[in-house]
């Protein structure tokens, strides 16, 4: 059973109560292409075959940073992917991922800057065999806010959850 040290009602707390309700059916919502943030961090902290790649480019890891998995006593895995026309990912990128991770049995879970990216690199990482890869929703910063400030809105750092500069 779950515990959670959050006050009660608190966003925290919700967030907490939402994410364990999720896990409990997270073998039926893993065919979804994509999880929210606090998910995907219970994700990789529950199951030591989930790796957490962050597929942005080094520029835009460099002003938003990366997730920090150092609370779980994980790291996340640094993949930049180039997009073309047709957001078809460069050609390197299967080789990489199936250089390092094994179709079924490994869970791939993909993050960028906003989303786009890392959709991207779930439609690819499908098509070779990892059936179960999945998008953090949002990204790391999610879109500008109105006042043009990322990572208020949505996203991995909207969702208060912890993260390094790079």
């Amino acid at each position: 059973m779950w515990r959670f040290f959050a006050r009660p009602g608190s966003l925290i707390g919700r967030r907490a109560l939402v994410a364990s309700a999720l896990l409990a059916v997270s073998s039926q919502r893993v065919a979804a292409e994509e999880i929210e943030p606090f998910e995907a961090w219970e994700l990789v902290r529950a199951d030591p075959r989930a790796i957490l790649i962050d597929v942005a480019t080094a520029p835009e890891r460099a002003e938003d940073g990366v997730p920090d998995l150092s609370a779980l006593g994980r790291e996340v895995t640094l993949l930049a992917v180039l997009i073309g026309p047709g957001m078809a990912v460069e050609p390197a990128f299967v080789p990489a991922i199936l250089s390092r991770f094994v179709p079924g049995h490994h869970r791939l879970v993909f993050i960028c800057r906003a989303g786009v990216r890392s959709a991207a690199a779930v439609r690819a990482a499908r098509e070779v065999g990892f059936a179960d890869a999945v998008s953090v929703a949002g990204g790391m910063t999610g879109p500008d806010a109105s006042d043009g400030r990322r990572g208020a809105l949505t996203g991995w750092r909207a969702g208060g959850l912890p993260w390094r500069p790079e």
